[in-house]
């Protein structure tokens, strides 16, 4: 078999793939539209905390950078960089490029399945989602909520940035319950 760029290259995007599916098991749906991104190599991630020079630098979850030894949180450094962003939405590691990108968006439509983990979160969908922001849609106002009754149940929570005119009126309103 020829081991070829392109093969390699397939192999990273299936292999990112798995492990974010793994990651994110129970996310039921995951949309956003007007999607962009800054990236930022994992050396001025690390200058941002402090950590000057670093010589060792390490992707330590799906959340979390290690600096020479110190960990910090991705959200808290694109959140510093974008305080003032009404559109930032989320962090996240490019790990075939080693950067932190952060991600904007007009709007965010996240769905949660209800299992055992994240029941906490569904039993008031209001607090679930606004729980779920600092994840998904930091900056973003929070529309609408809903629970689906399924099995399991799924949470369903509509963010937007905020003064978005370009939003349909449906999101604003209540889901009316099948018959």
């Amino acid at each position: 078999m020829l081991i070829t760029t392109r093969n390699i290259f397939l192999k990273i995007i299936l292999g990112v793939l798995i492990v974010r599916l793994c990651v994110y098991a129970d996310i039921d749906t995951f949309k956003t539209t007007g999607i962009s991104k800054e990236s930022f190599s994992f050396s001025k991630v690390c200058d941002s905390f402090g950590v000057k020079d670093a010589i060792l630098i390490t992707k330590e979850s799906s959340r979390k950078i290690d600096c020479m030894g110190k960990s910090f949180f991705i959200s808290d450094f694109c959140y510093n960089k974008f305080k003032s962003s009404k559109d930032y939405a989320y962090p996240e590691f490019d790990p075939v490029s080693k950067k932190v990108n952060c991600y904007f968006a007009s709007t965010v439509h996240l769905g949660l399945r209800c299992t055992k983990k994240f029941k906490k979160l569904c039993s008031d969908s209001k607090v679930g989602c606004l729980g779920l922001q600092k994840l998904y849609a930091r900056n973003l106002e929070l529309i609408n909520t809903s629970l689906l009754e399924s099995y399991p149940p799924i949470l369903k929570c509509y963010f937007s940035k905020k003064n978005n005119s370009d939003l349909p009126s449906s999101l604003f309103e209540t889901p009316k319950p099948l018959l």
